[in-house]
């Protein structure tokens, strides 16, 4: 039985556009590694996804975890504007979409491994949760925020949830 809430969010197409969706897909591959190299394919994965679908809203939060990624792994020069740009993408993408979770992580992302903003971050994390109570992100990203904020005992059990959700591999 789904609720209305549910309903709604079920028939949200996230792009209608297939060549954007097959971008963002490509994206996604390339990633998370340990390369500059292939987190700036990612970047030009999203922005041609953004460029097909300008009102892509996962694109938007998935370019802004490329910036982040320049900013903490010191690829570039002035990590502060790679910061401002990764801000911008999050709100924007939530601007398009405020349903989708990934936005909402991204938001928290942020907040947490760029500022030590923890109550910013838990109250993303939440809300990415709230949205879609199977987003394994969402319970990592919570879990790293209470860890952080001194409250390591709340994160464990999301720990655990996470996993479950999500055995193979998550974003964090």
């Amino acid at each position: 039985q789904l609720t209305e809430k549910e309903q709604i969010l079920l028939t949200k197409d996230p792009t209608s556009n297939v060549k954007a969706l097959k971008h963002y897909f490509l994206g996604r591959a390339y990633f998370g590694s340990a390369s500059k190299q292939e987190n700036n394919l990612s970047r030009k994965m999203y922005l041609r996804a953004i460029e097909l679908d300008p009102e892509y809203a996962q694109a938007y939060a998935s370019l802004a975890l490329t910036h982040i990624d320049d900013a903490r792994r010191g690829w570039v020069s002035d990590p502060e504007e790679s910061i401002k740009q990764a801000f911008k993408l999050a709100r924007q993408a939530i601007s398009i979409n405020d349903t989708i979770p990934q936005a909402h992580f991204t938001l928290g992302y942020i907040h947490l491994y760029t500022k030590g903003e923890h109550n910013r971050a838990i109250e993303a994390a939440k809300r990415a949760i709230e949205l879609d109570p199977n987003y394994p992100d969402g319970y990592a990203l919570l879990s790293s925020a209470y860890f952080f904020s001194g409250q390591p005992e709340k994160s464990l059990p999301l720990d655990r949830k996470a996993m479950r959700l999500n055995p193979v591999a998550s974003f964090m």
